[in-house]
This record gives structure tokens, sequence and C-alpha cells, in this order.
């Protein structure tokens, strides 16, 4: 029997793998970027949903050669528009965007849009479809995330070709809860350090490229018997900063002796807090709203910084964090809004904390950050 653990390793390394073979046997595909659009709709439509990622490394020449990108946009941005432009996603039938206030993702949606426009006999770019929403956790911005959601289930069902029935939206809201309810499991592995944090960002990661069911029987199977892996060794270490969609990062981090035991980015676990309330709100729709609109405030968000805080707080405590270090890319602003508040707050705690910013998407300065890494485990 092939090692559940591995299996899940492989679709995070070939992200494409599901999405190829489920368009071969002719079933439709939706892309998405972000963790705020609701995967239960796409699912609960017949389609399969794939979240977009960047490449480190990879070619930007195609969309630099049409929008001047490079200076003010993330890599994993410049990359990601570079596959879609040049068929990187070619299997993809529909792509969906959604409204916050990493403006990258609106300013992405604009480029797409006008290559269409311009080029729509030479581009590769799928349909797409763009979800408004207000950036606010007033009473009425959830109201108007529910008709926003609603208006988009209704265009899936345009797309898919068949009604999004009680029934199907029930299963597909089950089947993405079992699998928050179950990286809920590996999160208390990384709080008992069985669990490195490459392999847990590889677990979490895959779950957004795989068929969901097959995902969440692979992963329950490696649950089984993980309670018996070994304590690994090491400083426990806490991420916050920028979305980390691949390795790099965490892997220089361990192999200087470390061990990341938890994150605050859209890749991490904080993706999958919060289940999907149908007790509390029967209405399924409404219930699906509640939970992305109210979900772990993101840093791309402009929630009050002191919500920020309390909430990356909360999550160091737990662990019981020996060390923070905060990882930032180059031109990402939003992963700097609120960090200096976040340091003092850290600190204030008594943590020890690293400030890594204006990092490269591809880490080409790997020397340099290994030092500064090691340098301030030996101060822990």
């Amino acid at each position: 029997m092939p090692n559940p653990l591995e299996t899940i390793k492989g679709h995070y390394q070939d992200r494409h793998l599901t999405a190829r073979a489920w368009k071969s046997r002719g079933r439709k595909v939706v892309g998405y970027i972000c963790n705020s659009v609701p995967e239960e709709l796409i699912w609960a439509a017949g389609m399969l949903p794939v979240r977009l990622a960047g490449t480190p490394g990879g070619e930007t020449r195609d969309i630099t050669s049409v929008f001047n990108v490079n200076k003010y946009t993330e890599g994993f941005v410049n990359t990601t528009l570079n596959d879609l432009m040049t068929g990187g996603y070619d299997y993809l039938d529909y792509l969906v965007l959604p409204h916050n206030s990493r403006n990258t993702i609106q300013t992405q949606y604009s480029h797409l849009h006008m290559i269409q426009e311009l080029w729509p006999d030479t581009n590769r770019i799928p349909e797409l479809y763009f979800i408004e929403e207000f950036q606010s956790w007033a009473h009425n911005s959830v109201e108007y995330h529910q008709e926003t959601l609603r208006e988009f289930s209704a265009q899936l069902e345009s797309w898919s070709g068949y009604p999004i029935s009680s029934r199907r939206l029930n299963d597909a809201i089950a089947m993405c809860n079992r699998t928050r309810t179950l990286v809920g499991e590996v999160q208390r592995l990384r709080d008992e350090q069985k669990l490195s944090g490459c392999d847990a960002l590889q677990i979490l990661g895959a779950s957004y490229f795989m068929d969901k069911d097959e995902y969440n029987d692979l992963l329950e199977a490696f649950l089984r018997d993980a309670s018996q892996r070994p304590k690994l060794s090491g400083k426990r270490i806490f991420v916050e900063g920028s979305p980390v969609d691949n390795l790099q990062f965490y892997q220089l981090v361990e192999d200087c002796g470390a061990v990341i035991v938890n994150e605050d980015n859209c890749w991490g676990s904080r993706s999958f807090e919060d289940l999907v309330d149908t007790k509390r709100f029967p209405d399924q729709i409404e219930a699906i709203a509640q939970r992305y609109h109210y979900k772990a405030p993101c840093g791309a968000i402009f929630f009050p910084a002191n919500a920020r805080c309390d909430y990356c707080k909360r999550k160091v405590e737990e662990i019981s964090s020996d060390g923070v270090i905060f990882y930032v890319l180059e031109n990402d602003a939003h992963g700097l809004w609120d960090y200096v508040d976040q340091v003092h707050a850290f600190q204030a705690q008594g943590h020890r904390t690293l400030e890594l910013l204006d990092q490269p998407y591809l880490m080409t300065n790997q020397d340099d950050v290994r030092e500064q890494v090691r340098a301030f485990l030996d101060k822990l």
C-alpha cells in the first residue's frame, strides 16, 4: 500500500496531477486565487476547485512584456500570471478571483481581463469571475457577502449544468469540514513536535490541489499511527508574514535545527480554522458566508490592528513558541502593514523576534538568511 504521507506530498510537489486527470475524464476544473473563495460551492456544482500558486524561479517574461508588473507585485503573483498567460494552467475552464484588500488580486483580475479583451484569439486565459465582498465585520457586510455567494452559486450552476441542490451542498460542506477537522489533528502533531513544518506545509497545501475525498482518506490513514512518530528536536518557531506557497524558507529554517510548529499565513494552519456551522445557520449559503467572512483575520485585510495582534499572540502562546520569525516578501505591502505592532506585542510577551523583510520570492540570498536564522536560534 502506498505511503499516505508520501502520496499527499507528491500532490503538493506536482500540483497539476489531479486536475489533469480530472480534465482527461471530461470534467470541469475551476481555478481560484486566495483562500476566501468557498470551495464548498465549487464541489457542490460537480467541478474540481484548484488553488493557483506561484513558482519560485518561474518565468515572468511574457507578462512583463505586456505589463510592467515586477516593480510592484509579489513574485508569486507575477509567476502565476505568467503561467496563466502562457498555458501553464491550460486545464482550467474558469478562474475565480475574490475581492480582498490585497490589491494585487484586483490587479490580476484587471490584467487578465485586459488580455482577454485585447488578444481574444491568442490568450489562454479561462473565463473569469470576480466575487465582490466588503472588507468589514459589520453585519450588513456579511449579508452582502451572502448575496454575492448566491450569485456565485448561480454562475457555477450555469457553468456545470447541474443544480446545486441542498443535498449536494450539504455533502460538500461535510467534506470540507472533515478536512478542517483532520488538519486540526495535524496541528496537534505539530504542537507535540512530531511533525516538521515542511511536512505540515505539504499536507496542508496538497488539500488545494487534490480530490478532497481522496485527500481526506489519505490524511486519515496517515493520522492513525502518527502519534507514534518520534519527537523532533529543535527550537519551536512561529512564522509570520507573507503567503508561503513553497518549501524554500521552511526547509532553510528547519535545516538550521529548528522546528516550525505554526504560522500565520494563508497557506498554513490559519486557512483551516473554523467549520461551516449549519446548525447555527441552517441556511447553507448563510453558513458558508459566515465562515468565510468572519474567518481568522488575514493580514491583507485591514481589520483593526489589535484584532490581528490578539489573534497572533494567542497562536504563539498556545504553541509555547521559543521565537517568532517574520518572513515578508519584496513588494508585499500587506505583509508589512501591521508587523511593527506585532513585533511590539510579541516582545511584550517575552518572545524574541527576527525580521526578514523584503525577501526575494526565489531565495537567491540563502546564505545570508541562513546566517541570520542561525544567529537568532543561538539566542533562544
